[in-house]
């Protein structure tokens, strides 16, 4: 009987979810015009390149911006202060293109990666990258997910 529990037991818990690091997201400095430098860490599950983990980086680096905002930063406060789901699930053709397409990459300055490797069977990469968000702003305005400023 023992032998059974334990069997069930060790299956229960080979089958348990991954779960992916946590990506961390820090303000570098701030651009008089309209720009912001941060560092961002992205990982990705799996066999894949470097460049995934890249994305993810980059990725989280704007969803920090767009739905957390960068404490200490001239965004300290989320471009769009709605809920996310709910902001990504109404606006679905904007966020797919912006990611899938890689749209979000007209609004990226530079991007550097500082480091690059494996943790844990996670790629990891580490990008410092500078995003001009006054432009975000401005198309996100243009395309209504935004009201501009002062309406």
């Amino acid at each position: 009987m023992r032998i059974i529990l334990f069997t069930i037991v060790l299956g229960l818990l080979s089958c348990s979810p991954k779960i992916l690091p946590n990506a961390e997201t820090t303000f570098i400095r701030g651009g008089e015009t309209g720009t912001i430098t941060l560092q961002s860490s992205g990982y990705f599950k799996g066999g894949s390149s470097q460049f995934d983990a890249e994305f993810e980086a980059e990725k989280n680096a704007f969803e920090t911006i767009l739905f957390r905002g960068i404490p200490g930063s001239q965004i300290s406060s989320p471009l769009i202060s709605l809920n996310e789901s709910e902001t990504k699930s109404k606006h679905k053709e904007y966020f797919n293109s912006f990611y899938n397409d890689k749209r979000y990459r007209t609004f990226i300055v530079s991007s550097n990666l500082i480091s690059k490797g494996n943790n844990k069977g996670f790629q990891k990469a580490v990008v410092t990258i500078k995003i001009n968000y006054k432009a975000l702003r401005n198309d996100l305005e243009s395309k209504s997910i935004l009201r501009k400023f002062g309406l």
